[in-house]
């Protein structure tokens, strides 16, 4: 059994681990282990080794086996330019098409092909405030800006590979469901529709989406 030791896990305890095992061991186990294979992983977050896969994670262990001491020094990985250091590429995207976030998140996240848009109800981007309290006056609204996220992250609602729907009053649902099937036509990803008891500043719906971005 070696005796390697990478925050108090040896290679071998870690050995057949799952790579999402990582995210409970930690990140400082993934830089040590980094330091030990001296490969191309360095300053690496968990989610850079869950991606890589599980075979290339148990060969990195077999590497890590043989490899530098452990007091190797691990060279930081710089940021990009407009990316957060620690983000491993991963593209935040605002748009001023789109209403200001009113807290500390972006309006979508991009990950490799993968567009994640933030929940956007039915607000004017100039005041930040609802269009109007008739729901499918939001409805429309918000899939507006639903519009002009994906399309700041380069994608349309024909890319939409899955959309979360949340209603204050499930009343609306048919008059709603009709107003979404309207702008999304012929397209139609998969949906959750979710019945909520409030949303903010007089919201009676919001949307959010997942999206595939074609290279």
């Amino acid at each position: 059994m070696s005796d390697s030791r990478s925050d108090g896990f040896t290679i071998d305890d870690l050995r057949g681990m799952n790579p999402d095992r990582l995210f409970r061991v930690g990140d400082a186990t993934v830089q040590r282990l980094v330091a030990l294979a001296g490969g191309g992983f360095n300053g690496a977050h968990p989610d850079r080794l869950l991606r890589v896969g599980d075979a290339e994670f148990q060969q990195l262990l077999d590497t890590a086996e043989k490899g530098a001491p452990m007091d190797a020094k691990v060279d930081e990985k710089p940021a990009e330019p407009g990316e957060p250091a620690g983000s491993d590429g991963i593209e935040l995207v605002n748009t001023d098409q789109a209403p200001t976030p009113p807290g500390p998140f972006s309006l979508a996240a991009v990950a490799d092909n993968w567009v994640y848009s933030s929940g956007m109800g039915g607000l004017d981007p100039e005041t930040g405030q609802v269009v109007s309290d008739d729901v499918i006056e939001q409805t429309i609204q918000a899939i507006k800006n639903t519009e002009a996220i994906l399309a700041a992250a380069g994608c349309t609602l024909q890319d939409v590979v899955k959309s979360t729907m949340y209603l204050t009053d499930m009343a609306d649902y048919p008059r709603v469901n009709a107003e979404y099937e309207r702008a999304f036509a012929p397209h139609k990803p998969a949906r959750t529709c979710v019945a909520v008891s409030s949303l903010p500043v007089r919201e009676r719906m919001k949307l959010d989406t997942v999206a595939y971005k074609r290279r």
